[in-house]
C-alpha cells in the first residue's frame, strides 16, 4: 500500500503543472486575440496592416489549437494593453517564463513564429 500511496503522490503533482501550462496557454491565446483585434490600429499602409493582422490571426489560431478540447479563453480577462506589438511581446514573455516541457506540444513552434513576427514588427 505504501508504494501505491507514493505513486499517487507523484501523480498528484503532475496535474497542477498541466493546469498551469493550460492557464499560461490560455493567457497567451487571449493576448493574441487582443493583438489581432487591435492590429488594424497600427500605422502603415493598408497592405502592411493586412499582412500583420493576418500573421497575428494565424498565431492566434495556432495558440487556440494548442489548448485542450473544451478549453477556451472566454474566462480570461483581456489585457489592458492597446499596442498589438506589445501584446505579442507579452505573449512571448509568458511562454518564455514557463518551462517549455510543461506547455502543450507545439508551443516551441508557436514561440518561434511569434518571435519572428515580433522581430519584423516596428520597435
Amino acid at each position: 500500500m505504501k508504494n501505491h500511496s507514493e505513486g499517487e503522490a507523484v501523480n498528484t503533482t503532475t496535474p497542477p503543472a498541466d493546469a498551469q501550462g493550460v492557464l499560461i496557454m490560455q493567457r497567451v491565446a487571449r493576448s493574441l486575440v487582443a493583438a489581432e483585434v487591435r492590429a488594424v490600429d497600427l500605422p502603415g499602409s493598408d497592405a502592411d496592416q493586412c499582412d500583420f493582422a493576418v500573421c497575428v490571426a494565424l498565431l492566434t489560431s495556432q495558440a487556440l489549437q494548442l489548448l485542450p478540447a473544451g478549453v477556451t479563453v472566454d474566462d480570461i480577462a483581456a489585457p489592458p494593453e492597446q499596442d498589438p506589438v506589445a501584446l505579442l511581446r507579452c505573449a512571448g514573455q509568458l511562454l518564455r517564463g514557463h518551462p517549455i516541457q510543461d506547455l502543450p506540444p507545439g508551443t516551441a513552434t508557436l514561440l518561434g513564429d511569434l518571435s519572428a513576427l515580433i522581430g519584423r514588427s516596428r520597435p
